[in-house]
């Protein structure tokens, strides 16, 4: 797993997602569809996935996709 996008995906439906950060289904989409979850929401995120038997999911790796989405070419050039 290397983005956001395909947490969610793994995490299963959007309304139990939402549920458990205790947002609308709506707004989990627009994580998934932005490829983006704001790190308010990462330290629950944590431990759904354990709760869910997904190994290995961090704030570590979470800064790790946040970084890499911020990351510009032209940035890294100079």
């Amino acid at each position: 797993m290397s983005s956001f996008a395909a947490f969610i995906d793994r995490l299963g439906p959007l309304s139990e997602t939402a549920a458990a950060l205790n947002i609308s289904a709506q707004a989990v989409w627009n994580m998934k569809a932005s490829n983006s979850i704001s790190p308010v929401h990462w330290m629950r995120l944590v431990a759904l996935a354990q709760d869910k038997g997904i190994d290995g999911i961090t704030v570590e790796m979470f800064c790790s996709w946040y970084a890499s989405r911020r990351e510009r070419p032209e940035a890294l050039a100079s």
